[in-house]
């Protein structure tokens, strides 16, 4: 086939799918009667054989994966664009949003193909192995004008792994919190030399705490001699004062006559 006998039966196939999309949207929200249910079918019908011809060629220009659709609200629910388009008719979330995307893909291709030379061969198509179809949700969520479909989300990173729960840090052992017979077990499970270090140890503390002791007893007294002292430096002082109050009134008084 060449590029223009494919140009051809593709835009012969767009003008069948916008007749058709036009009619099926025409036909919402209204009840079918018989007549008009078979015609619709029978549309869907023709085009998909039509389509049958024409999907390996379009499979050469855009790939099987990038018909894939899905509604984001329903995991797991993906369907192929061209397939849904051309189907049953009785999915209008599916249906409506395929056939907008085929025919915005579709006229995307044309215009590829009008840059090519038009005797130029296709060569034979690449058939791509029928895989098992998902089909899209039985209960599609609530419709809404327009519906929107996208591609499916890129799948989601792998949890990050489970730390194991870290052993709280140990507290830390201050003689306050040990008492006088832990210590000497402590001390019997000690070597001879490295028992005789932390009796060296504990009597150097002992003895460094009795002279700050004596040290800080001495600096006390010395404080209250002091202390002592001032005060009866002042009770002397109080008393010569005394003392000299006394010895002038004496003398005043003998004076008189």
């Amino acid at each position: 086939m060449t590029v223009a006998e494919f140009k051809s039966e593709l835009e012969t196939f767009l003008q069948g799918l916008r007749a058709h999309q036009a009619a099926w949207r025409n036909a919402q929200g209204w009840s079918l009667s018989g007549v008009k249910r078979q015609a619709l079918e029978e549309q869907a019908h023709r085009l998909a054989r039509h389509l049958g011809r024409l999907r390996p060629y379009v499979y050469h220009f855009i790939g099987a994966p990038l018909w894939v659709m899905h509604v984001p609200a329903v995991p797991g629910a993906t369907w192929n664009a061209l397939d849904a388009a051309v189907g049953p008719i009785d999915n209008p979330l599916v249906k409506g949003s395929s056939m907008d995307r085929v025919v915005s893909k579709l006229n995307e291709l044309m215009g590829r193909l009008d840059g090519m030379d038009p005797a130029e061969e296709l060569g034979s198509p690449v058939i791509t192995p029928k895989q098992t179809p998902v089909g899209p949700p039985q209960t599609p969520p609530m419709y809404s004008p327009g519906p929107q479909a996208t591609a499916p989300d890129p799948p989601s990173p792998a949890a990050p792994p489970v730390a194991a729960p870290s052993t709280p840090p140990e507290q830390p052992l201050t003689l306050d919190k040990l008492s006088l017979g832990e210590l000497f077990a402590g001390l019997r499970r000690l070597s001879i030399p490295a028992a005789i270090t932390v009796f060296g140890i504990i009597v150097a503390l002992i003895v460094a705490t009795a002279r700050i002791v004596d040290w800080m007893d001495q600096r006390a007294m010395d404080a209250i001699r002091d202390s002592v002292r001032v005060q009866q430096r002042v009770i002397d002082a109080e008393r010569h004062r005394g003392d000299s109050l006394a010895a002038a009134l004496t003398r005043r008084t003998g004076k008189k006559p």
